[in-house]
């Protein structure tokens, strides 16, 4: 059950992170592109980039460093092509082997060549520990170099974001889009419970919980009540423990009082082994008459996305999409993002790219060959929303904005996967009955203070 519980997160996480192209790979599962320029002359092809200077004048050969998935690499082109029409003279490399799906594999092969300075110059870091390449010196800091480019600015960010990767003050860890998470009450059996959802837009794990234990001992459920995705304890235990480790100094909360209280809590709930393991689109309309909640990915990008997303919004059997807190308060999210390795041969070059995926509005033209994910970029975000949602929809917008403006916790699984692995196997054993609440955060307490001292 261990293994299965670790395998079921980390799917769920990659199924919601992904993108929707396809693409072959080399029959010896690596996959190598060069993407050169457009072909046009220099000066034609040639942009002014968005500070004014000209992007021609930056040269450099980079390698960026992914795994062997055909939507990650169909996604890579798409932005490395766009690129291109701006910064001619940068050629870039992708360097794509092993498969995410065999995610303890491939973390230890990218260890390896990050290590040995054989990774390249740009790393995708999506489900690699960011936290320890930062902490072995592995990734370079790139405040000072995008703070050195004319015309960048922090305040076009969503700086909440960076705010939560930094490791100890530094910007090691890219963001460069973001993936919300949060919750809908199957209203049948809210209604009964009389919960108030009008003025709220987030929902506690703990209030859940709650919700949760009143509405099982409501009469007249079905006898299969909770035995869809809403009642799997692996969702629930990925959102909350994200709050309580802190990688920069080196701490974890596991034997506070709140989290041993969210596991008393949380055993006190039925939990059938024949479950049901998935996450909903924020277009469902209605849940299956056996669950009470769902966790929802957030995906309005694109007119269709959007669209569907109004749609679910007038459903009378479920409630409005609210931002998921953990019992500390955080607001989790996941995001795509990159960082330069610290055996980077063209620091300019390599810094322009980041800065192109922080800044690209690509996605209003080519969202479904992309993630729906929102852009990091508040104002691209913003006009992304805009002509998804279309005219008079700006509360909609609004409210988008709002609540990628409070995410403030980044998953434990992407930014600690190791130890993310361990700390589930621990909940598994407490969760067989094989240990106390107590003797169940000790270990949790003890494991993580070992994997952060390492």
């Amino acid at each position: 059950m261990k293994k299965k519980v670790f395998a079921v997160a980390v799917c769920f996480m990659l199924l919601f992170s992904g993108c929707t192209s396809t693409q072959g790979s080399d029959k010896d599962g690596s996959y190598a592109s060069t993407q050169e320029s457009s072909g046009l002359p220099a000066e034609e092809s040639a942009a002014k980039t968005a500070s004014g200077e000209t992007s021609a004048e930056i040269s450099g050969d980079l390698i960026l460093r992914t795994c062997d998935d055909p939507s990650t690499i169909s996604t890579w082109e798409t932005y490395i092509n766009s690129f291109h029409e701006s910064y001619p003279n940068v050629k870039i490399t992708l360097k794509a082997e092993g498969s995410p799906w065999n995610s303890e594999t491939y973390r230890t092969g990218v260890s390896v060549e990050m290590f040995s300075g054989e990774a390249g110059d740009l790393l995708d870091l999506s489900f690699l520990p960011g936290p320890k390449y930062a902490e072995s010196g592995l990734l370079v800091e790139v405040d000072s170099l995008l703070e050195n480019m004319p015309g960048f600015s922090w305040e076009s960010y969503y700086t909440n974001v960076f705010d939560a990767v930094r490791y100890k003050g530094g910007l090691y860890y890219v963001p460069y889009e973001m993936d919300l998470f949060g919750i809908r009450l199957n209203k049948l059996v809210s209604d009964q419970l009389d919960f108030q959802e009008e003025g709220r837009d987030t929902i506690s794990i703990p209030e859940l919980l709650e919700l949760c234990r009143k509405a099982n001992e409501l009469p007249g459920l079905p006898e299969d009540f909770y035995t869809e995705s809403g009642a799997d304890w692996t969702f629930l235990s990925s959102f909350e423990m994200s709050s309580y480790v802190q990688e920069g100094n080196k701490s974890a909360s596991f034997t506070s009082k709140e989290f041993i209280d969210y596991l008393e809590n949380l055993k006190a709930l039925p939990f059938p082994q024949n479950m049901r393991y998935g996450m909903y689109g924020s277009d469902q309309k209605e849940f299956p008459e056996s669950q009470f909640y769902g966790f929802i990915a957030l995906q309005p990008i694109g007119e269709s996305n959007a669209q569907r997303y109004l749609e679910s919004a007038e459903s009378e059997l479920v409630t409005k999409y609210m931002l998921t807190e953990t019992s500390l308060g955080g607001k989790t999210f996941e995001t795509n993002a990159i960082g330069i390795t610290s055996s980077c041969k063209d620091l300019e070059a390599a810094t322009a790219f980041v800065r192109f995926l922080l800044d690209t509005d690509i996605k209003k033209e080519k969202a479904d060959l992309l993630s729906w994910m929102f852009p990091v970029n508040r104002r691209v975000n913003q006009e992304i929303l805009r002509r998804s949602f279309g005219t008079g929809q700006e509360e909609v917008v609004q409210q988008m904005d709002k609540w990628c403006g409070q995410v403030d916790t980044l998953m434990l699984l992407q930014r600690s996967p190791e130890l993310f692995a361990v700390l589930q196997e621990i909940m598994g054993e407490y969760m067989d009955g094989l240990i106390s609440p107590e003797q169940c955060a000790q270990k949790l307490q003890e494991r993580a203070e070992i994997y952060l001292q390492e």
